[in-house]
């Protein structure tokens, strides 16, 4: 080989190795710059979640606060609608089965309304009231596990049928009209069997319906839950 073309080949060599070491460089430019792009969206992604996370728990504070207000609006409203008697109807909240799916706040809030309309419709006393409501909300659990649905619903349907509104009972496998109520307020001895019925024998009436046609149904919460 001359030592012309021995030169050209080195140099030609020294090319090629500038050319690895730049092409080395640049990928190590862009490694070491994706890295530091990744970094930098981390934290942004750590303090976004950090916003979300301090949003949730503020918002899980003021709920749970507003849950602890609702509380005690429904213990108020229990010992001023039943009185002397709320203590039953705390009793009873406190050691209600998980079995029917209401909570304890429900439990009192359901009694509350019902209690309300077995007093000022059904003329009940408010011992009668606190132990009636009771036996409606437990009996609420009952049809839902029966027929499905939620408690609410049923809730719902039972407080209805309270004041006259009798639709929803459909749901429960119930049949319970006027011409019904009627012929039962009669055996009751409510009626004479001629004229309106009054909205306390109207109430009644339809109780008695309600827990002669939920027998299948009665007790089926606790049944499932063993």
């Amino acid at each position: 080989m001359s030592f012309t073309a021995k030169i050209t080949a080195d140099i030609t060599k020294f090319e090629q190795n500038i050319d690895k070491a730049i092409d080395s460089t640049n990928r190590l430019e862009k490694t070491v710059l994706q890295k530091l792009t990744n970094m930098g969206d981390s934290f942004v992604n750590v303090g976004k979640k950090a916003s979300v996370l301090s949003a949730a728990l503020v918002a899980a504070g003021s709920k749970a606060f507003m849950m602890a207000a609702d509380f005690e609006d429904a213990i108020g409203a229990t010992g001023k609608i039943f009185g002397e008697n709320a203590d039953i109807v705390k009793g009873w909240a406190d050691t209600l089965g998980t079995e029917y799916g209401i909570a304890k706040k429900e439990a009192l809030e359901y009694s509350n309304l019902m209690g309300s309309m077995l007093i000022n419709i059904g003329k009940l006393t408010e011992e009668q009231a606190a132990r009636q409501s009771a036996k409606l909300i437990e009996l609420a659990g009952d049809l839902t596990a029966m027929y499905g649905g939620s408690t609410q619903d049923a809730v719902r349907a039972l407080t209805g049928a309270l004041k006259g509104n009798n639709t929803m009972l459909d749901n429960y496998g119930m049949a319970v009209n006027d011409a019904l109520i009627k012929t039962k307020a009669f055996e009751m001895g409510l009626s004479d069997g001629t004229g309106e019925l009054s909205l306390q024998s109207r109430q009644a009436a339809t109780l008695a319906l309600i827990y002669e046609q939920t027998t299948a149904a009665q007790g089926q919460a606790a049944r499932e839950a063993d």
